[in-house]
């Protein structure tokens, strides 16, 4: 009989934290690119099966366990990590140049950043061109978030009688319950996008 295999824990966390930067990185990327709510849901948007909404339930999932695991991962190297920085802050003291040229970039980083100075506001802009190129005429929803709306209300945003609303969607094939009914619910029931 084999003996049973202890679980590593320090291991696990090691993997987990590696592949959660992947999740994360890869999550990051499509949100970089996936179009703005009002159409991605107007339109249901889905990138490999998975819709916006979908991608940033992953990508927040992942980064708050990241954190847990990055915190159990300085947990479980924690004698290691002290004598690393030990010999890194002698090794420092005699590198400041390097030191204060590190910590100047990180600082030019965030003020370029929040500031919206080149080069970091044209990645930006870039993102926003990519999000923006996802809207043409027949995917804009008549209101932000018109999906949300019930018929009704809908109805009178975009100032047409709930009855012939329901009139031409009758016409399509689609029957309204009620005028209370939300267009993604009733989306939803006949297999159409809002």
């Amino acid at each position: 009989m084999r003996p049973i295999r202890k679980f590593h824990w320090k291991v696990f966390v090691s993997f987990y934290v590696v592949l959660s930067f992947l999740a994360l990185a890869v999550s990051g990327i499509v949100l970089y690119v996936a179009p703005p709510g009002r159409i991605s849901n107007w339109s249901v948007w889905r990138l490999v099966a998975l819709s916006k909404a979908q991608w940033q339930s992953v990508h927040t999932i992942f980064a708050l366990i990241f954190i847990v695991a990055a915190g159990f991962h300085l947990f479980f190297n924690w004698k290691v990590l002290m004598a690393y920085l030990r010999s890194k802050l002698v090794e420092g003291v005699r590198m400041k140049w390097e030191l204060v040229s590190a910590g100047a970039a990180a600082l030019l980083l965030v003020t370029f950043s929040v500031a919206g100075l080149p080069p970091f506001s044209s990645v930006m802009a870039f993102g926003e061109e990519v999000k923006n190129s996802w809207s043409t005429p027949a995917t804009e929803p008549p209101v932000p978030h018109a999906e949300l709306l019930t018929v009704e209300k809908l109805a009178e945003t975009v100032m047409i009688p709930t009855e012939k609303i329901i009139a031409n969607l009758g016409r399509q094939g689609i029957a309204v319950a009620s005028p209370r009914v939300t267009v993604q619910q009733l989306a939803e029931r006949n297999k159409l996008t809002p």
